[in-house]
């Protein structure tokens, strides 16, 4: 498996990894919380704007983990099946 086949399988299995379901659901409420602040509670624009980025970053941060830790897992998973 090439680097390219291994970047498609991770993107692939990284999509529907529970872990990135997790995260998701974590970023909608991230943004429907924003959103409720700003229709229902009168907060103001720049502050929902910055919370829902910051929400967006971590969760960027949180799902380049993810792809970096599936990405170690099948380069090893590969090098034990070319050793055996």
């Amino acid at each position: 498996m090439d680097d390219e086949q291994l970047d498609l399988t991770v993107n692939m299995v990284s999509r529907i990894h529970p872990v990135s379901i997790v995260i998701n659901f974590l970023f909608m409420g991230v943004l429907l919380s924003g959103l409720y602040g700003l229709l229902f509670d009168n907060k103001a624009f720049s502050g929902i704007a910055i919370y829902i980025f910051i929400g967006f970053v971590v969760r960027l941060v949180l799902s380049g983990f993810l792809k970096a830790y599936l990405r170690s897992k099948y380069r090893k998973l590969q090098q034990s099946d070319s050793e055996a």
